[in-house]
């Protein structure tokens, strides 16, 4: 399935450091899927960073032959995000 990264996606993972590679690895393997209604979801990996644990949390949005990525962010509220324990 085609993964399609909107300009809003794009800005947010310039300004917060991210990669493409990470976003779009996240996308394409996550560890954990959260429904947001028929057609969105939250995919999300956790990952370490200068110690610290984070979660990456992707907004995706499905249709058709195509994943759009509507927003991602790093949070250190793993779990606040985090279902079924860490």
């Amino acid at each position: 399935m085609k993964i399609r990264i909107t300009p809003h996606a794009e800005e947010q993972i310039r300004n917060r450091k991210l990669t493409r590679e990470h976003v779009i690895q996240v996308v394409s393997e996550p560890e954990q899927i959260v429904t947001v209604s028929a057609h969105r979801y939250f995919v999300q990996n956790r990952y370490e960073k200068g110690g610290k644990r984070y979660l990456l949390r992707v907004l995706v949005e499905e249709g058709g032959d195509e994943r759009q990525v509507i927003t991602v962010y790093p949070t250190s509220k793993v779990s606040k995000y985090w279902r079924g324990g860490e």
